[in-house]
């Protein structure tokens, strides 16, 4: 007679087999645990991704999988659109790489990659010791085969750009790749020997680079200009840009040029020419590209100077220095040119006092009496309407998009973005009700890809009638949560609210120019903090990558704990009885 047949929960890890990345932790809780691939790892911040699904049956567990998996597939679809659109520009202006200068590049990469291993802290927890080897012996594995040339085929061209270098054609890019899946894979063998207790050793004589034996950086003869400027914005910490900020930087770089020549070598660059970009930005006025199409920007300031045109916010003449020091500072440090000559300039204000790029400019959290002057305006008390009424006193109460963005930021710590662009489908109601922040087909996008998270529905929002608002949006068939909201030319759903935004502080007599819609999102984690909530969970909550072992190991909280933790935070200074609905 054959033994009687065992339930999932009895027959114990061979059951979870079947379920693909369902698995239990060191809590012994079930959850989800997937590793990233190679590939997505510089966009995303983490080796592996770990979802507890709490003190759940394996039933329950293994009902709660698809939807967490399919999540997971979304954020990594989304890594891979980001890592596409960060394709190089045409490289005409960089020299193009001879082996014995794709070899210096691919060394020197090598030696900074080591740096960021060495860096990591090695994990106290056996089970996470042991699931990191794990993964390093499969990474040598794969490394070594064609997933490793597929990677190092996408990591050669910013590589070489880096140092001002083209890519090469025909053998010397085939040995080019060859050497760069070589490093790939010694980094790994050197990972694996660090965590197992072994002496660190040299496995491959092509790659003899120690931390205490750096090689020499590369340098392009004759780099431009316009080529660091390229290597800047190719580099690969800025392979997850957003499609704005990269618009913005564009506008930075195409101005600049036309300021010290594109073809300018970068080591040329004095700090007179410096002063001479700072003189004609504090000229310039804004828009000066579409106002005067055919003149370049030192033509424009002249014009504007003569016929008395305004110029330029002394904030945006700043940001067009930073961006200028900043490149410059990034040739520094991988030793492109051999100073920044833009370091430390500042921008001027229109009374001709210098506004310093520091903590002048850093905006803060609202004070309570800002707070109290927000909500306490016509939009919040009784106005006109939501329109061009916004401000003006009245008997009606809209709660659209122009009322709850402010509430959601201010309890929930979304950016405005992300609150301006919430799909119905995005607020889920049953269990703990709560807001999936994520990019999505329908022109949703996201800072970074660590910003896709689930955040609970604060229980103030319950209150104020939150989910009322959502029923009745789902009710009548609509796709977004607040669909009046218009999206500017960009697709960027913050950008007009942004502007009416500042508009409905100046009335609302909150005017100091550090406070701005994101200072409900410095408040709310500074709440947070106040309230003990631990790093990890408001990291997790905010969408901040955590810095150290989580980083490289993933973690990972259900709804609920993420909920009990968010409802700690409270305004006790600001009374918002007013707001919630009035019975009919």
């Amino acid at each position: 007679m054959p033994p009687p047949r065992r339930t999932a929960t009895q027959r114990g890890p061979e059951a979870v087999a079947k379920v693909p990345c369902l698995t239990k932790g060191k809590d012994r809780n079930w959850g989800l645990r997937r590793r990233v691939p190679d590939d997505l790892r510089p966009v995303i911040g983490k080796r592996e991704i770990w979802i507890s699904y709490g003190p759940v049956s394996y039933a329950k567990a293994k009902a709660m999988h698809p939807a967490e998996m399919a999540k997971i597939e979304r954020l990594f679809a989304t890594a891979r659109k980001r890592i596409a659109s960060a394709t190089l520009r045409p490289v005409a202006t960089l020299t193009p790489a001879t082996l014995e200068d794709a070899r210096a590049c691919v060394l020197r990469w090598f030696h900074g990659q080591e740096a960021e291993r060495l860096a990591r802290p090695t994990p106290d927890d056996p089970i996470e010791l042991d699931d990191a080897l794990g993964h390093l012996n499969g990474d040598v594995a794969d490394l070594a085969g064609e997933e490793g040339r597929r990677i190092a085929e996408r990591l050669l061209p910013g590589i070489l750009e880096t140092y001002g270098f083209a890519v090469p054609q025909g053998d010397v890019r085939r040995v080019s790749v060859a050497l760069a899946q070589r490093a790939l894979v010694e980094g790994a063998e050197r990972q694996r020997d660090r965590l197992s207790g072994r002496p660190e050793r040299v496995h491959d004589a092509a790659l003899p680079v120690t931390i205490g034996n750096p090689p020499p950086a590369p340098q392009a003869p004759g780099l431009t200009l316009g080529a660091l400027f390229q290597a800047y914005m190719g580099a690969p910490e800025r392979a997850g840009m957003a499609p704005k900020t990269k618009l913005k930087y564009d506008g930075f770089i195409r101005v600049l040029m036309q300021v010290l020549g594109e073809d300018t070598p970068a080591a040329r660059v004095t700090r007179q020419d410096s002063r001479k970009a700072q003189a004609v930005l504090q000229a310039l006025p804004p828009n000066a590209g579409k106002r005067w199409p055919k003149l370049k920007a030192p033509e424009a300031a002249e014009k504007a100077k003569r016929e008395g045109i305004a110029p330029m916010h002394p904030n945006s003449v700043i940001n067009h220095l930073e961006f200028l020091s900043s490149a410059f500072a990034y040739g520094v440090r991988e030793q492109l040119v051999p100073t920044n000559p833009a370091s430390g300039l500042n921008g001027v204000t229109t009374k001709g006092v210098a506004a310093s790029p520091g903590v002048e400019r850093r905006r803060r959290p609202f004070t309570e009496d800002e707070l109290r002057l927000i909500f306490s305006a016509p939009l919040y008390a009784g106005c006109q309407d939501d329109g061009n009424g916004y401000a003006n006193p009245g008997p009606n109460h809209p709660r659209r998009g122009r009322f709850w963005a402010p509430l959601l930021a201010l309890f929930g710590g979304l950016r405005l973005g992300e609150a301006c662009q919430l799909a119905v489908a995005d607020v889920v109601t049953d269990g703990v009700p709560r807001l999936l922040i994520q990019a999505d087909a329908e022109g949703s996008r996201l800072k970074t890809v660590t910003s896709q998270r689930v955040v609970p529905v604060h229980s103030s929002l319950v209150d104020l009638g939150f989910l009322a608002h959502v029923e009745k949006m789902r009710a009548a068939g609509e796709q977004k949560l607040f669909p009046e909201l218009p999206v500017s030319a960009s697709g960027n759903y913050a950008d007009v609210f942004s502007k009416w935004f500042g508009r409905f502080l100046t009335k609302a007599s909150v005017t100091s120019p550090r406070a701005v819609f994101h200072s409900f999102r410095h408040g709310w984690r500074d709440r947070l903090r106040e309230a003990g909530v631990p790093r990890e969970v408001v990291d997790a909550l905010g969408g901040w990558a955590t810095p150290g072992q989580s980083a490289d190991y993933g973690s990972g909280f259900s709804v609920a704990t993420l909920a009990r933790h968010l409802n700690k935070i409270s305004y006790p200074g600001l009374d918002l009885d007013h707001l919630r609905p009035q019975a009919d």
